[in-house]
Formats: structure tokens, C-alpha cells, sequence
């Protein structure tokens, strides 16, 4: 990202924000140090966010039916990470591998 200094930003503001609605960005330095960004303001699409939450609202569900929890899944990821392999949840009668679809 470019960097330009206050005071030229200050002096070429209008020219800044053309190339900003073209996707550029700009960095803003005061005696050289960055102190701001200039960047293109991104348009949220309502639809698409209802969408994103309906499609994890979906998955949660089916995750609910196959008897998973987050705290299950939850215990596998860590178990996976620190131990390296596949974990069996005696206690809930679920084995990682059920949980992960494997």
C-alpha cells in the first residue's frame, strides 16, 4: 500500500478519493510514521450475510441430529492438535472420526 504524507494528502484529497473509488489504497504518514488508512468502503450485501447465517444454522441442525456439540467438537480439534491423532470420546460415545465425517 502507498504511503503518502498528510500534508500531501491534505493537498490532493479529491484526486485521492477518485483513485480510492477505483480500489486503490493509500497509507497516511505524519512525520513518516503510518498514522491512517484510505480505503474503499465495502458494501455489505444483506442478502448474502442472511444467507451465510442461514447456511450455518443449517449446518448446526445437522451437526444437533447426528448428536455433535460444539463441546465435542471442540474436545477433537484440541485433542487433534496437541496429540497428533484421532481421539475417541469414550465418555460421549462418539469417536472424532464419526464427529469429522471421516
Amino acid at each position: 500500500m502507498p504511503e503518502i504524507g498528510v500534508n500531501e494528502a491534505k493537498t490532493h484529497l479529491l484526486k485521492l478519493l477518485e483513485r480510492i473509488q477505483n480500489g486503490e489504497r493509500f497509507t497516511i504518514t505524519k512525520h513518516g510514521r503510518p498514522v491512517a488508512e484510505l480505503v474503499p468502503v465495502t458494501r455489505k450485501d444483506p442478502e448474502a450475510i442472511r444467507k451465510t447465517i442461514e447456511s450455518i444454522r443449517s449446518y448446526r441442525e445437522t451437526l444437533r441430529k447426528r448428536g455433535l456439540t460444539t463441546q465435542r467438537l471442540t474436545h477433537c480439534g484440541q485433542t487433534w492438535k496437541t496429540h497428533n491423532k484421532r481421539c475417541e470420546l469414550l465418555d460421549y460415545g462418539t469417536s472424532c472420526t464419526t464427529a469429522f465425517g471421516n
